[in-house]
């Protein structure tokens, strides 16, 4: 998954989650703040954790992903003969999570659809 796919869930989905249902209008209101927000912050956590992953090439030749930890790259394939110490995290990661973030969150928020909330009816 790219980086940008989380960004576009919001998006997409903004006019869909952000208008409130027409029949009950003030709990269709606060269930819809709800869910916007989980959403969000779901996508949110989405950017943060792509920060923390890598890949490497395998003995066959495929490609592997991973999760970036202390102590190297945690994999759920075989690793084969690849040294995955080498791939440990770095203090670059959480700078790299912290700008990812702020740009994600300054997008939506951005996004007049989903901070303006209008009640119908």
């Amino acid at each position: 998954m790219s980086e940008a796919s989380p960004l576009l869930v919001p998006k997409t989905n903004s006019p869909v989650s952000s208008e409130p249902m027409a029949n009950k209008p003030l709990t269709g209101l606060e269930t819809n703040k709800v869910m916007s927000s989980i959403l969000v912050a779901l996508c949110s956590f989405s950017c943060v954790f792509s920060c923390f992953t890598d890949c490497f090439k395998g003995t066959d030749g495929s490609r592997k992903y991973g999760t970036v930890t202390k102590k190297g790259l945690w994999t759920y394939a075989d690793p084969g003969s690849v040294d995955l110490s080498k791939y440990k995290i770095r203090i670059a990661d959480f700078v790299h999570a912290v700008f990812v973030v702020s740009v994600f969150g300054t997008l939506v928020l951005l996004d007049r659809k989903v901070h303006t909330y209008k009640n119908v009816g």
